[in-house]
């Protein structure tokens, strides 16, 4: 992501971040996954049989955590609009 590429670093940067964040809290990740993903330096997220909520939030996520940057949500507030939209679903 933009910290490895030295690209511009943006709200979108803040939202790859917490969906980073959120596969870690409701994904199993295997310990070679883990592995990988610290060796380099890139993150991927876990498959969705390996996921802890609905699809709906798995894609939501996916969307988060997009390589580039202009298909991820604009901003945190977007991100959260969202999550919070899936949740009264």
């Amino acid at each position: 992501e933009e910290y490895c590429l030295g690209a511009t670093i943006d709200d979108r940067t803040n939202v790859f971040k917490a969906g980073a964040l959120f596969f870690h809290l409701f994904g199993h990740f295997t310990p070679e996954q883990l592995a990988k993903i610290y060796h380099s330096n890139q993150f991927s997220p876990v498959d969705f049989e390996n996921f802890s909520l609905p699809n709906t939030f798995y894609q939501l996520l996916l969307k988060a955590v997009h390589l580039e940057p202009e298909h991820r949500y604009q901003s945190i507030a977007n991100f959260k609009q969202e999550w919070l939209f899936l949740q009264k679903n």
